[in-house]
């Protein structure tokens, strides 16, 4: 096999693997690597693995994310059972995954620094306050965890999240490659179709559709550039941790629902990026934890994908 390393975060992302993982040392007896460096200051060049089973090759190329943040309320049993479950369909990194206890808005007690922070978006008459509150500050300590850890990039989801059937190979796919994007600070994997508060509609991720239909410009191959009316809602998506001080400043300035927030740091800067193909989806069969209101079920999207003149970017493989 003849691979393009196409930076040392890969490669040593490979040597960490196997150096870290004794328990299957048999597996990579008959591995040999060599490291072609060429002229340029970093180690770029190209991999050589003889292996004898393609196997081998999969593993060795275990996503490219030092962590895998699972924000769950520790009463939302349901959902982390869900989640349980689809780890071991996609058949996910289990070693690299997180549970984040998430800040309860039904019983958390604000410290005078949240309350500072959240003033802004503190609406006393507003019934799903608090709550709205808790999520701004569990994806916020989220990023505050990657950046004490100096993570370089992780994955975040909310427990109601639903993966595509290969999202193994299509993230790890994507996790090699977000890189080639300059100065990005998230890259969201998965959505709904339609989001609007409590109500949702899961996006038809095993079917096939046009990226169009989301999506107003590609950047390459697997990433491109949301249209700006369209809500991804913070489900999942990757974080650059280069980046994370960044983002975490721009939530202190101007604190929002965290799906507003993110959407409006993202627009402004001009990087409100997306997969072409999209990985995941909610899970519209568990009730909402953050609105009172009950969740938009049984919508078919086929009528909606009909509406839009989607003549560019295909995503039917």
């Amino acid at each position: 096999y003849l691979i393009d390393i196409g930076s040392d975060d890969i490669y040593n992302n490979i040597l960490q693997h196997i150096n870290t993982n004794n328990a299957e040392s048999e597996r990579y007896i008959n591995i040999f690597m060599m490291l072609h460096t060429d002229l340029k200051p970093k180690n770029i060049g190209y991999l050589v693995v003889m292996a004898n089973n393609i196997d081998i090759m999969d593993r060795l190329f275990k996503m490219n994310l030092d962590q895998i943040y699972l924000i769950n309320l520790e009463r939302s049993t349901d959902r982390l059972e869900h989640f349980k479950n689809e780890i071991k369909r996609c058949n996910l990194p289990e070693d690299k995954i997180q549970i984040f206890k998430a800040i309860d808005g039904n019983s958390h007690i604000f410290t005078p620094d949240e309350e500072r922070l959240l003033q802004k978006i503190d609406d006393k008459n507003d019934p799903d306050n608090n709550r709205v509150k808790a999520c701004f500050l569990s994806h916020y300590y989220v990023l505050k965890d990657i950046e004490k850890n100096r993570y370089s990039k992780c994955l975040v989801l909310e427990d109601d999240v639903r993966f595509v059937s290969d999202i193994e190979s299509r993230l790890n796919d994507l996790a090699n490659k977000v890189d080639l994007i300059k100065n990005w600070y998230i890259v969201y994997i998965g959505f709904h179709s339609v989001a609007n508060g409590s109500y949702f509609v899961d996006f038809p991720i095993e079917d096939k559709y046009k990226s169009s239909f989301f999506c107003k410009q590609k950047i390459t191959d697997s990433i491109g550039k949301f249209k700006n009316d369209f809500n991804p809602c913070a489900l999942s998506y990757l974080v650059n941790g280069s980046n994370v001080s960044k983002i975490i400043e721009e939530m202190t300035i101007n604190p929002k629902s965290v799906d507003n927030c993110y959407n409006d740091i993202l627009k402004r800067l001009d990087i409100f990026y997306c997969a072409l193909h999209v990985l995941a989806t909610g899970n519209s069969n568990l009730e909402t934890t953050i609105h009172k209101a009950c969740i938009l079920k049984g919508l078919d999207f086929n009528p909606l994908l009909s509406n839009y003149n989607c003549v560019e970017d295909d995503n039917e493989d």
